[in-house]
Parts: structure tokens; sequence; C-alpha cells
């Protein structure tokens, strides 16, 4: 209650707060003001809490909008390898960068929609002699010594106990929503500096978190004075001592930082997301209290405990590749328990299957698992695999092998077999297709290369061994599975725990892509979100595609919407010369490229690792977006054009499954493209 006081005594002086117009809860109410309470919730890895205004019944009549965040997931597309990068957290100038929610302001005829009563016990202890260990705990400043007066001043004053919130609260539904939008808008600024001489600022934030990737020191300390200037046109203030800033506010510029919205991040080489040593820390503390609770109540833990020791080993999943397997059996253990209907106010029991994840998180700080590459190496070796649910049939698999594409020349690489046994009779298509690829990656272990691998002949190693594998799979559960790494039926964990400990073991990366049975686009794009929704007019696409420098391949097309006789398609068709462009090199190519607007971030970094290809890249003109910037580092022509309705033709399939194209769904596209021409480099220009 009293450190209560002092948040809401800052809040007032700051006018985060303000009074309402009368103390009286009938007359506010019939005046229109929505009264909620307040209570108070710890900071993430402090001693201090943050007050949260209970808006639940505001909520229930808003519409709730899902944010748009970039999280440490763009690190890939955005950062270099060997590259520098510095960090910040923002906040309001006028609170000398605290509380980044408080940089937005409510209007003053909306302010008693989110009236808050912050308790007549508060209203009555503020009203007394300053709390010495509340001012403490709060702020961390002792005021032993300091004139009664002043603590008033700056932490201790009479808090009505009815207040209005003059700027967003911690509790509105669609706060972080409004927070990103905002931060949105300014991010396309920076991105889109114009100063002359000074290369496109590659940044992303998440709320007010925001971080800068830069090819080196010279080009970050010639983007630091126009970032501080568009911060301070807003408002906003960088806050000392968070990020990469130190307390006298020296912007660093480094290489590696130990957190970055949640995970660590290191730059050098081919790049490493790590876990900051003091999460790792707090992991195996909290996962060696839990195993001593669970041994001194007879295998109970307290629901709220586990699920927030979940949610904290979630957090590092872009470091630990197996972090969702290992926290799955406790999601179970929490349904088991009724945990959800208790609101998590409960004992629940662990199983065997968690006590070894809690023991796997005990070791993480040994564990090999720990540290994921940024930047994984290009697919080397792809391969199919496929399971049959017909009596006497079992499963089959092939290496080096891709979709079919009608070439009749197409090699289908070695073949795999094997006949399912009585065990596995009434097991779901799902869990018999994990099993032919357990039993398909065993058998490719057990064969050495040979010299019909060429220069790839190793004596004893294995045909999988520091592979980039890439794995076509006809069942959409088994992708998502091996993607994610978890899977919430029991009886399929065991199977990939081993497909982990093969991949571990022979040093090998899998991605799984889904393909179709048979070679049906339909069904194809039935499973996929990507589809093939509209195509430009022959005669338009001619002119462009010859207006820098003639293009040779179309990369993201079909049979019947290529517009050059050399595409390739997103799935198997007749005629294409690749299944996912992206598997494939662009180099030596210009290449035509009118994709999916949300593959533009991916293609961006294609070219900006592959400086030998060039590309004439039809896109929206987004300055606000993550991708632009880099494609404008890269850029040698930009050229506004309008995409007229004449020449948007929507494909067969989108007419069939009723899809209306990207470019016509979002209003004034069509109207607002470009054409950027990005050229061949020579290899020793760094972008």
């Amino acid at each position: 209650m009293m450190v209560r006081v002092v948040e809401a005594s800052r809040k007032l002086k700051s006018q985060a707060l303000v009074q309402t117009p009368c103390q009286d809860v009938d007359e506010l109410v019939r005046r229109g003001h929505m009264i909620t309470p307040t209570f108070m919730v710890d900071k993430t890895e402090t001693t201090r809490m943050r007050m949260v205004h209970n808006q639940k019944r505001s909520n229930k009549g808003v519409r709730k909008k899902k944010p748009h965040f970039e999280d440490s997931r763009v690190v890939e597309q955005v950062a270099t390898p060997g590259g520098k990068m510095f960090t910040c957290d923002v906040g309001s100038e006028i609170l000398k960068g605290k509380d980044g929610y408080h940089m937005l302001w409510i209007a003053e005829e909306d302010q008693k929609f989110m009236t808050s009563d912050m308790g007549l016990l508060v209203h009555q202890a503020s009203l007394g002699p300053p709390d010495r260990q509340a001012i403490l705990q709060q702020t961390g400043v002792d005021i032993e010594g300091m004139d009664l007066e002043e603590v008033k001043d700056k932490y201790w004053r009479a808090v009505p106990r009815y207040v209005m919130c003059a700027a967003l609260p911690y509790g509105y539904v669609n706060a972080p929503w409004l927070f990103q939008a905002t931060m949105k808008k300014i991010a396309g600024v920076i991105r889109n500096h114009g100063v002359p001489g000074v290369t496109p600022i590659i940044c992303s934030n998440y709320l007010d978190d925001w971080s800068f990737w830069a090819k080196d020191d010279v080009e970050a300390e010639a983007w630091q004075p126009i970032i501080l200037k568009a911060f301070k046109d807003h408002g906003i203030m960088v806050q000392p001592g968070k990020g990469t800033v130190d307390k006298d506010g020296v912007w660093h510029i480094v290489s590696s930082v130990d957190s970055n919205i949640g995970v660590g991040i290191n730059l050098a080489g081919q790049g490493t997301f790590f876990v900051p040593a003091k999460r790792q820390a707090r992991i195996v503390q909290q996962a060696k209290a839990i195993r001593t609770s669970y041994d001194r109540h007879n295998g109970y833990v307290g629901a709220l405990w586990i699920a927030q020791f979940a949610g904290l080993c979630m957090s590092t999943w872009l470091a630990v590749k197996q972090a969702r397997f290992w926290t799955r059996p406790f999601f179970d253990d929490l349904v088991r328990g009724r945990a959800y209907q208790h609101d998590f106010h409960n004992q629940i029991r662990l199983n065997r299957e968690s006590l070894r994840c809690l023991e796997r998180w005990m070791r993480l700080a040994t564990s090999k698992e720990v540290g994921r590459t940024i930047w994984r190496p290009p697919v080397d070796l792809p391969w199919t695999c496929d399971a049959c649910t017909t009596a006497g049939q079992g499963w089959g698999a092939a290496l080096p092998s891709q979709p079919l594409t009608g070439n009749p020349q197409q090699s289908l690489g070695l073949p795999a077999a094997g006949i399912w046994g009585p065990k596995h009779q009434g097991l779901s298509i799902t869990a018999l297709e994990l099993k032919a690829v357990k039993k398909s990656l065993r058998r490719y272990r057990a064969w050495p290369r040979s010299g019909d691998w060429g220069d790839m002949s190793q004596g004893t190693m294995s045909l999988i061994y520091r592979r980039s594998l890439l794995l076509w799979e006809d069942n959409t559960g088994v992708v998502s599975i091996l993607n994610n790494y978890a899977t919430a039926s029991a009886g399929m964990r065991e199977d990939l725990k081993k497909i982990m400990d093969i991949l571990e073991v022979e040093e090998a990366e899998q991605r799984v892509r889904y393909v179709a049975s048979a070679d049906n686009p339909a069904d194809y794009f039935s499973r996929l979100p990507s589809k093939g929704e509209w195509v430009l007019a022959q005669s338009q696409a001619d002119e462009w595609m010859n207006l820098f420098q003639p293009c040779t391949v179309d990369r993201f097309a079909d049979g019947a919407t290529a517009r050059l006789p050399r595409f390739d398609s997103p799935y198997p068709c007749r005629g294409c010369e690749a299944v996912d462009t992206f598997t494939t090199t662009w180099a030596g190519e210009c290449s035509w490229v009118n994709p999916p607007w949300r593959l533009l971030p991916k293609i961006a970094q294609r070219l900006r690792h592959e400086p030998d290809a060039a590309a004439v890249i039809l896109a929206p003109h987004w300055p606000t977006q993550i991708w632009w910037p880099v494609l404008m580092s890269m850029a040698q022509a930009v050229l506004a054009v309008s995409v007229s309705e004449a020449d948007v033709r929507p494909t067969s399939l989108a007419k069939q499954m009723g899809i209306t194209p990207e470019i016509t769904r979002r209003a004034g596209r069509a109207g607002n493209m470009v054409l950027i021409y990005v050229p061949a480099r020579p290899p020793d220009v760094d972008l």
C-alpha cells in the first residue's frame, strides 16, 4: 500500500494522473465516469513495482487490435554478419525518460473513461508521514537526512481516492497497439531521414526498446545525431543506463549485447543468439527451487509458480532451440491440475516428464543446446519423406530429392523404405509421418558417404553429417512439430526427442516445408498462407522488366502466371526451374521480383547476402517497413510507378477461392508503387 502511495505521488507530480472533478462516487458515476481499481505488479528482474489500472470494464467494449512487433526474430533480416549495433530504451522527455507509455496523452474529454479508485486506505496513508522504506523500495532513494518538505515534493503527497489517467495507462487492452503504432511512425521518419551522404538507417523497435543495425562504427556514428534529433522532435528522451547507453547518456556501439528483448545477440562471425548470464542464472535458480518444493510437498508445486517459470523458459526459444520441447510438459500439468479454472491459485502435481525437463533447465549453463546461429547456412541437401496408413504398406524417403517439377530427367536420389508392424496399427497419420522422419534419418545416418557424392566423400561420415537439410513433408502437423520442436501429444514426444538427438549428434540442421502428396496446386495452396493472387499484364511487365537491365528469371510465378520463359514456383508445377526460389541461388541473374509483400524482408536479406545477384523489384512505396532501408541501401535506381486496375489480373485460382488480391485490398497501394533496381555488386562491396 505504501509503495502505491509513492508511485501515485510520482504520477500526480508528472500529471500522468489528475484528480477527478469531485470525490463523490455517486456524482462521478452520474457524470459518466467509469471507475476501476488499481493494483501493483512486480517489474521484471527488478525489486520495484508498476501500477496497473484494471480496465476490464472499458476493455469489454473495445475491439482488441494486435500490434506488429519487431522483436529479435528480425535480426536475421536487418543485421550484417560481423556488423555493429546499438540499443536504447525511450521515454517521455517531459518525464525525463521515464514511463514509455506516458508519451501518449489522453484527450481531456476522454479521461473520465479511465477513472481509477486508488483505495480509501491508500488515500488515508498518503495523509500521514512519508514512509522511508516504501520510498527506498520503489525509487531506490534513501531519504534519511533529507528535508521533510523536499521528500513530500519529490516522493510523497496527498493522493486523492479517485483519479483520472491523463496519459496512456498500463491495463488498457489496446495500449500496446497504440504505442507500437506511434513508434512505427517515428521509425518511418528515422528510416527515411533524407540526410545527404548518410546511408538509410536500419532499425527495429519493440514498444520502447529500440535497436539500430550498422555495418561498422563509422556508419553507426553518422546515424546517432539523426536518431537523437528525430526522438527530440517527437518529445522522446533516451533513458540513461538502459541498452547500450551508459548512465552519462553516452551511446556505445557494440557487436554483442547481453539482452535484446529477452535474448542476447552476438553479431560476430555467423552471429549467435544466446541466453544472457542473469537470465540463465535466474532460470537455474528457479528450477532448483521448484525441485526442492516438489520434494518437500510430496510432488505438489504452486500452479502460478509453474506458469511463470514456463513463460520465463519460453522467452529463451530463439537461443535454445529445444525450449518449447522442454516446457510443454509443464503446460500439460497445468491443464491436468485444472490450474486455469482456479486462476492458478492452486497446487498441481508434476509428472515424471516434467521432472526430466526441470532437470534439463537446471543444467542450462552446461547444455550444448544453448546458442543458436542467427544466419543459418543455405540448404545444401533437400529430401522428401512420406508415410502410408494402408495395411501392408509403410514409409518411404528419398535423398537428395525435391518435389516433382514434371521434368522426366529429374533425379529422385537415394531411396529408403520400410513396412509398418502390428504395433503401429491404430496410430494417427501424423504420428506415422513423424515416425517416418525418425526412421529415415536413422537409415541415412547409417549410410556413409560414397564416391557418388563427388568431393563430399568423407569416408565413414554419414550422408547427413554437418548438412543443412530441407525436408519436404506432406503433413502439416509434422511440419509444425518439427519447425517448433513441440507437440501437444505426449505419445509423439519420444519420436520427436529421438529426431532432435540424431540431428544434434550429426551436427545437422533441418528445415521443413509442406508439399502436397501430388503436384496439385489447388491442394498445395489450400494448406499454405501464401497464395498466387494476381499477375501483372504481360505488356506492362515487359516494359518494366527491361527498363534497367533485361530480366532473365521470374522468381515468384507458376506455369500460368510466369512473365518470363524461365521461372521459379512456390509449389511443384511443370516447367519451373526450382520449387521455392529461396532454396536456389540468384547469382549471375537479373531477377524479376513481383512477390507477396510479406516476403520483402526475406528478399532484401537474400540480395544483401548475394551481392552478385541483380533484381528489379515491384513493391509498394512503404518507407515505414523494416525492409525499406535495407533495399534502399542497395538500390541504384528507384522509380515511382502506378499499377492500373486493368493491369491487375486475379489468377484463376484466386477467383475459385474467392481471394481479393492484396494490391486491391490495401487501398491506395496500386497507385503508390515503386520499381527498385538492385544491380549486381562486386564481392568486396559490403552493404
